[in-house]
């Protein structure tokens, strides 16, 4: 794997998946490739791609985990269990179940177990899990798997040593939850010794707080977001730089309570006044912008006197004449209006703040 890797770190939350997709959004914007370390989307993979299991014995599978999460369906846990088998049996079994707990009951039971199912099947769709899926499919991030199946403490060992072997190696850009975050950065106060890289991590973290403050960025989908990064690969690598910028100024580890603070800081003294200086820019070349779109020229004359004539000018756009004429007034010429045009442009999209300002425009 080559590029600008990144590592993302998030502990389970049950069956909540939303804090992965998250960062998961977050990394597929600023990084190349994407490795995300989550034990709750191992187990929510894992249990998919049990082939040979039916809808409904997925679903007995996730139980726990509903449980976890919505603890008063638990009371149903019987009904559940009875409905799931049910529901996958055939007419033989169904009968000898009809004759133990009478129709009345299993059609009680079917009843109760469709509305819980429905319960469920909303849950899985509001963990995040498909979205995630997405960004599985895209081939640019990673799920890593662990050697332990199920979240236990055996899990959360290997878990802890794999992002802190990942700050350790100084190849990843490491992009943590909260907790993670604070797990590591104990590990890392107990290795003193080791000469460790911060700068990626504070890299990601500023790359973070920046996107988090986008308009809709939580509302942008798997696909919004892959899309709008493919069109923006050149000005994002501008992006990066001035971040590695930014966070020379910052002091504090990105695990630190201040670091924040001081994102704030280059977010108002250093993003937010280039960013308005771009729409400045973009509004001013709006009118030059429209004469070459929206005019053609024809040339006339010779020599010292040879100038540029609009051909259906009163056609084509609203503009006075007196603005035509002090475009081409002393020698000027629409050709020199149209070059400052592209110019003005080229000088917009090598701002190193234009991948952030696109982000903006397209995420309001």
């Amino acid at each position: 794997m080559s590029g600008f890797q990144m590592i993302i770190g998030s502990t389970p939350k049950g069956i909540e998946l939303k804090q992965e997709l998250h960062l998961v959004k977050i990394g597929l914007l600023y990084a190349d490739n994407v490795t995300l370390c989550s034990p709750g989307a191992t187990m929510f993979s894992s249990i998919n791609e049990l082939k040979n299991l039916t809808v409904m014995q997925k679903m007995m599978v996730f139980l726990p985990y509903i449980f976890t999460r919505e603890p008063e369906l638990k009371k149903y846990e019987d009904v559940l269990n009875l409905y799931f088998y049910l529901m996958d049996s055939n007419r033989t079994t169904r009968r000898t179940l009809e004759k133990k707990f009478g129709i009345k009951k299993i059609r009680e039971i079917e009843s109760s177990g469709k509305e819980i199912q429905s319960i469920i099947e909303t849950m899985l769709i509001e963990s995040g899990f498909p979205e995630l899926e997405r960004a599985f499919n895209s081939g640019n991030v990673i799920l890593k798997t662990f050697d332990n199946l199920t979240i236990s403490e055996a899990m959360m060992k290997e878990y802890t040593e794999f992002l802190f072997d990942s700050v350790r190696e100084g190849v990843h850009y490491p992009l943590f939850d909260e907790l993670s975050g604070n797990i590591v950065s104990q590990m890392i106060k107990e290795n003193e010794r080791l000469d460790l890289q911060m700068n990626k991590g504070s890299q990601a973290k500023l790359a973070q707080d920046l996107f988090e403050r986008l308009p809709l960025f939580e509302k942008a989908s798997v696909g919004e977001i892959l899309d709008i990064r493919n069109e923006l690969d050149r000005p994002l690598r501008q992006f990066r730089l001035a971040i590695m910028e930014f966070t020379n100024e910052v002091k504090n580890a990105w695990w630190d309570k201040d670091f924040l603070f001081e994102a704030e800081k280059v977010f108002y003294k250093k993003v937010e006044p280039a960013v308005l200086e771009i729409e400045e820019q973009v509004e001013s070349v709006s009118f030059l912008k429209e004469l070459n779109n929206n005019m053609s020229m024809v040339k006339v004359g010779g020599g010292a006197f040879t100038g540029y004539l609009l051909d259906g000018m009163a056609a084509s756009t609203n503009l006075n004449a007196s603005i035509i004429g002090a475009l081409i007034a002393g020698g000027a010429s629409v050709v020199d209006a149209i070059q400052k045009t592209k110019d003005q442009q080229r000088e917009i999209k090598n701002n190193q703040m234009y991948f952030y300002y696109r982000l903006r425009k397209g995420f309001s």
